[in-house]
């Protein structure tokens, strides 16, 4: 994948250019999958004062060390490691730890962590699956609200939101999935998730998965999540719901509001942006513009400026140029790339407005693969962390 995508680009990159990308990916990605040694010097890559830890052979105090680096080190990439690191030491498992992992970070990162207990068949424990139920709970509720928030901002003109939405909505489906293999085991609700993801809504194997989930989960979970799989009109779905969660509508601008306001540990940021350009067309209010324009998201900070400057000379929108100019929007899911422009992408700062609080100087850290190009389409120099881009290509997302 990774050598397919660098032969297309050439137009981008220099063939100098290829050559170092082409060999940093043999050097470390040379295998289908990462060891744990090569996911150690990848996070003393994010973490250099892990350096020092290397040779190590007290494996507690190491775990221990990278523990501490997911909490104190944001980076997308050195998140995505840690897991993987804790996947192979089966620590992941532990319960104190995998809540502290969780309850601490955004769904993208959620999302990893039970995929990592699913691929270690992991099955809580009955004294720990009142949280795992509780998490069901939540998902559940965060689907209706996605549902309910794409048909109150139906009249506006722009689809692109409703279809983040749908996004989330499939994305938070599958999530739930992945919790109740905790719950009730990998097997049986895998052939379920299979069924259900190459069904339509009104298919005879929709039908069927419903009675599968029907024969697995306790009566408790019953009643809220098999509605959300059943062939029923919306509204009915709703209905039967509403015994269990608050199902309300709101205004199209106050619905937008309230996605503006929404914790964005849960909710993609690109749902955000769209909420934030809508809203803005809805209402011309410059409050809300004035109040995303200091935003500690890059992203939000982006859309504000270009709204007040209807300029696209910032570094976030020349991030995101370059993306496409480089196709990898065309390989990587779109929440994927959101982490790769802001953790592993710089723009050189000549004449452009940077973001505040949002420069990375990744081009100064000498402990990181930085390949320097300049994009064609607009001379813009820009600098790109391949070891973050190597994890991309590496684990397929």
């Amino acid at each position: 994948m990774f050598k397919d995508w660098l032969n297309s680009q050439e137009q981008i990159l220099l063939e100098q250019e290829k050559d170092f990308a082409k060999n940093i990916f043999e050097n470390d990605f040379k295998n289908n999958t990462l060891s744990k040694q090569q996911i150690i010097q990848f996070l003393a890559v994010y973490n250099p004062s892990l350096q020092c830890f290397l040779k190590n052979t007290n494996e507690n105090l190491l775990q221990k060390k990278i523990v501490r680096y997911y909490f104190s080190n944001d980076n997308f990439f050195n998140k995505i490691l840690i897991i993987r690191f804790l996947e192979t030491t089966e620590a992941i498992k532990k319960f104190n730890l995998l809540y502290e992992l969780y309850e601490a970070t955004d769904f993208t990162v959620k999302i990893e962590i039970f995929k990592a207990l699913n691929r270690l068949n992991f099955v809580a424990d009955e004294h720990d699956a009142f949280y795992f139920t509780q998490l069901c709970k939540t998902f559940v509720s965060e689907i209706i609200w996605a549902e309910l928030a794409i048909s109150d901002i139906a009249h506006i003109p722009s689809n692109q939101l409703a279809n983040c939405l749908k996004e989330y909505s499939v994305a938070c489906k599958n999530h739930l999935l992945d919790i109740l293999k905790v719950i009730h085991g990998n097997e049986s609700i895998l052939v379920v998730q299979q069924v259900l993801n190459e069904a339509d809504e009104a298919t005879e194997g929709n039908i069927f998965a419903v009675e599968l989930l029907e024969n697995i989960l306790q009566q408790r979970l019953k009643n809220i999540i098999i509605p959300l799989f059943e062939p029923i009109p919306q509204q009915l779905r709703w209905n039967k719901l509403s015994k269990y969660f608050n199902i309300y509508h709101l205004s199209d601008v106050e619905r937008l509001k309230e996605i503006l306001l929404r914790d964005f540990k849960l909710i993609n940021i690109k749902i955000k942006q769209e909420a934030l350009l809508n809203y803005y067309t809805l209402t011309q209010d410059e409050n809300i513009i004035a109040a995303f324009a200091y935003s500690k998201l890059e992203e939000l900070q982006a859309i504000t400026n270009k709204i007040k400057s209807s300029t696209d000379n910032n570094s976030y929108l020349l991030k995101s140029k370059l993306i496409e100019d480089l196709n990898l929007n065309k390989l990587f899911n779109t929440q994927y790339l959101q982490y790769l422009m802001r953790d592993a992408v710089a723009i050189e700062q000549k004449n452009i407005k940077q973001n505040t609080h949002h420069q990375h100087p990744i081009e100064k850290d000498i402990f990181k693969p930085i390949l320097k190009i300049t994009n064609p389409s607009n001379k813009q120099r820009a600098s790109i962390d391949m070891l973050s881009l190597g994890i991309l290509f590496q684990l397929k997302y």
